[in-house]
């Protein structure tokens, strides 16, 4: 009776739901199938699906406990027997068949997962299990079946499955190359050295070479990306990992061992330029980013690396060093300020002994000022500014120096940018050509903070990845799209894209769309976009996600913002154009017999380059005089731009008089040596209506 008081406490008050049954019926009914000879239960069971229900209806629920009520939603015990239909629904019956074949074999104790019912309709997923009551192994008359509620754990499963399919996708589709490695052996290598009592592993490594065979070794590939097969040209992934060591050249070397220097200083990310090559030897630059992923700090197990190819972008940095090398000297040296010297104390300081009219422009000083005096009582800040040195170093030695562009400033002036040339003459005196290059400066910083930024958004993997449904419905956009347009996720998922591309574009971005629902399902473009900070450029990488049987699911857009690059690029091509247009200007004119068959041709070089609609070149007859409005016709050479009409050779033009007088007056301002610059709206009436009638808005 004791015995039996506490079975009943147990079961009443256990935590899991427990049912005791009595399957004496079912047990009989079987034994006398065995006995006319059905060996296989399992075909025999499924072929009679009437056999099934009737053990079913003959299974007796002898008692549930309170875990029970609790789990099925019902207030008492004979809720259960009345509702058994709804809590254990046809639809188990594959579940009651293996019940019946695991009691035709004689199995006392098994258990299976399956779907319940609560009485309110909610689906659970249980854990059953089955047991026979001990003393009743040959009755089954109690049968203890205890019922565990297991639907948490089977959705965070299904959960995980799905974010780990997600993770996959973005992982294979994504267009830059991706490594996920195993670097637990590189880890517990570099701890065994550490405990051996090394601590500078740079010094190591340049004495002990060969650890970086020992790193390369110790380093598992566990996956790649379809991206890193197509930038090392390998045929697969196996193809790729089977000759993953012709990946690496002697270039090669000098990444391996950052990646040793920084694992060794406890570092989870970083990145790095190196050099890799394709399976078939092509030589590659590369930016690398290494980072652990969450969780594996300790073991290094997991790490994703992505690798860009900077190759072309190197070639073009090389290209661009070499288009600016090449107009350099020709641009330095014109209209450059010069200056002469003598040393005194020993080189210890100079003297100035001469100084021209484009030095004094420069600096605002005449030349008597200067002459007699030492560089460092006219500028003071000669020091700091770093030439003293070159001077003395360049009258020593007699090799001519260039000091690139630095900032000079002192008490009385400004901050400005100074680019020199120094050369010592045979009699030892000492000669300067510097420029001022402030403006020049302050330009290609720009446009190096410009190339920096959009260097940082790529190598750092900022974009902005979007992927929609076959009908143009959004399923998936990340932090940085929704940054970028923005929008909340809440606000795109599951709507259409409502188009943020320029019409001017939306030709381009139709076409690559298609393009990239073709084998082999890729394309690029680069175009603009409308988003939250204005037009941006980008360029878009676009892909076709397939499902198993071939078939498109998804369409994936990933895109960088590359307006910082787009406007670097075109500054770089203007100025390139316009110092092309000088230099051939130059040379035209020093080499020419006659400058007048020259004018035409140069009067176009440099309208095109400058993006003008008129370019006019006035010979003036005698300097001293006035010039007429004949003498204005007769010795004007005019170029126009395409679609504008040649007008001063009219002399029937309304108001050229006007302009006679104008450049009587423009004469007189430009021989003192300034510039004339006629912006709108501040030009003399008398001119501007002239030059109405002519269309021009503004000139210089």
């Amino acid at each position: 009776q004791e015995s039996e008081k506490r079975y009943r406490d147990l079961f009443e008050n256990s935590p899991i739901a427990m049912l005791e049954e009595d399957f004496s019926y079912v047990k009989h009914y079987l034994d006398g199938l065995k006995k006319k000879g059905v060996k296989d239960f399992s075909h025999y069971l499924n072929k009679h699906p009437e056999v099934v229900a009737d053990c079913l209806r003959h299974v007796l629920i002898l008692d549930v406990n309170r875990s029970a009520l609790r789990v099925f939603r019902v207030t008492d015990k004979s809720e259960i027997l009345q509702n058994l239909s709804i809590i254990f629904p046809k639809g188990n019956l594959k579940s009651f068949i293996d019940e019946l074949v695991n009691i035709s074999q004689g199995i006392i104790n098994f258990h299976w997962e399956t779907i319940n019912q609560t009485l309110d309709g909610e689906k659970i997923d249980v854990d059953m299990h089955w047991s026979v009551a001990p003393g009743y192994e040959e009755s089954l008359q109690r049968v203890i079946i205890s019922s565990e509620n297991i639907t948490d754990r089977v959705k965070a499963q299904a959960d995980l499955h799905a974010s780990e399919t997600r993770y996959r996708g973005l992982f294979e589709d994504s267009p830059i190359s991706l490594w996920e490695e195993d670097f637990s052996e590189v880890k517990a290598y570099v701890d065994g050295l550490k405990k051996a009592g090394i601590k500078n592993f740079k010094k190591y490594v340049s004495e002990h070479p060969d650890i970086v065979f020992e790193y390369a070794k110790r380093v598992r590939v566990l996956d790649v990306n379809q991206a890193t097969v197509q930038l090392y040209k390998a045929a697969s992934k196996k193809d790729l990992l089977t000759k993953r060591d012709k990946i690496f050249c002697e270039e090669s070397l000098i990444g391996v061992v950052d990646e040793i220097l920084h694992i060794a200083e406890g570092k989870y990310d970083f990145e790095g330029e190196t050099v890799n090559q394709t399976i078939d030897g092509q030589k590659i630059e590369i930016n690398l980013h290494w980072t652990v992923a969450p969780g594996y700090e300790d073991s290094l197990s997991r790490v994703i690396i992505s690798i860009m190819d900077i190759t072309e972008k190197k070639k073009a940095e090389v290209e661009l060093r070499q288009s600016e090398e090449k107009y350099r000297e020709l641009f330095e040296r014109m209209e450059s300020a010069v200056a002469v010297y003598q040393a005194v104390e020993d080189g210890n300081d100079f003297e100035f002994l001469d100084f021209n009219s484009r030095a004094e422009e420069i600096e605002g000083l005449k030349r008597k000022q200067v002459l007699g005096k030492r560089v460092t009582e006219v500028f003071p800040g000669t020091a700091e500014f770093g030439i003293l040195e070159i001077f003395k170093r360049v009258w020593q030695t007699g090799q001519a120096e260039f000091y690139p562009a630095a900032i000079y400033k002192d008490e009385k002036r400004r901050e400005t940018w100074r680019e020199n040339w120094i050369y010592r003459l045979p009699d030892g005196k000492i000669v300067a050509i510097y420029t001022d290059v402030t403006q020049r400066q302050r330009t290609e910083e720009a446009i190096r903070i410009s190339e920096a930024r959009y260097r940082s958004l790529v190598e750092n993997q900022i974009a902005v990845i979007s992927r929609t449904d076959f009908d143009g419905k959004l399923t998936f956009v990340n932090d940085e799209f929704c940054r970028v347009f923005g929008r909340k996720k809440e606000e795109l998922l599951g709507n259409r894209i409502v188009s943020s591309v320029l019409p001017e574009d939306q030709h381009l971005v139709g076409q690559a769309i298609q393009k990239a629902m073709k084998p082999p399902y890729h394309s690029q473009l680069e175009n603009r976009n409308v988003t939250a900070k204005g037009i941006r450029w980008f360029r878009w990488e676009n892909s076709t996600i397939l499902d198993s049987q071939g078939n498109i699911s998804e369409l994936q857009y990933v895109g960088w913002d590359i307006t910082d690059q787009k406007n670097a690029q075109m500054a770089l091509q203007r100025r390139d154009e316009i110092m092309e247009a000088v230099s051939f200007t130059a040379t035209r004119l020093l080499v020419a017999a006659d400058w007048r068959k020259q004018a035409p041709i140069i009067l176009e070089k440099l309208g095109r380059a400058a993006h003008v609609d008129r370019v006019y070149l006035l010979e003036y007859p005698n300097i001293h005089h006035g010039i007429s409005l004949s003498e204005i016709t007769d010795n004007l050479i005019e170029w126009v731009a395409p679609g504008v009409e040649h007008r001063l050779q009219d002399v029937s033009l309304p108001g050229l008089s006007d302009f006679s007088q104008a450049m009587n007056r423009w004469k007189t301002t430009l021989t003192r040596g300034e510039v004339i610059v006629a912006a709108p709206g501040k030009i003399p009436k008398n001119e501007q209506s002239f030059l109405d009638v002519l269309g021009i808005k503004g000139m210089v």
